[in-house]
């Protein structure tokens, strides 16, 4: 496990990657896709990142829509990790498009 901030990381696929922060001074950190994916155009998908999550009790981790994403048509549908889940994190991200989207390893 890797640890920052009382955030705590574990690894579950050999494909994932450790979240990373755009910038020095970025709101949040950046999540990655650990599969390529396609998504149906107007319909949602289950994007797996190959990690579990463990944050401080009393405070929560929001997965939130990144704005280059949204100008392609994509956001975010779902996202709070609560301090107690321990299973793998999932992003569920829908399309606005109308045409199959088809994403390498995607950063949500």
């Amino acid at each position: 496990m890797e640890k920052e901030t009382g955030i705590l990381v574990q690894r579950l696929s050999q494909d994932a990657r450790i979240p990373t922060k755009g910038s020095k001074l970025a709101a949040g950190h950046d999540l990655y896709s650990s599969e390529d994916i396609n998504i149906l155009a107007n319909k949602r998908a289950l994007v797996k990142i190959g990690l579990a999550i463990a944050v401080p009790e009393e405070t929560y981790c929001r997965i939130a829509p990144r704005s280059g994403l949204a100008t392609k048509g994509i956001s975010v549908d779902a996202g709070v990790i609560d301090a107690d889940y321990r299973g793998e994190v999932k992003v569920l991200l829908l399309t606005t498009i109308v045409r199959i989207m088809k994403l390498g390893k995607v950063t949500a």
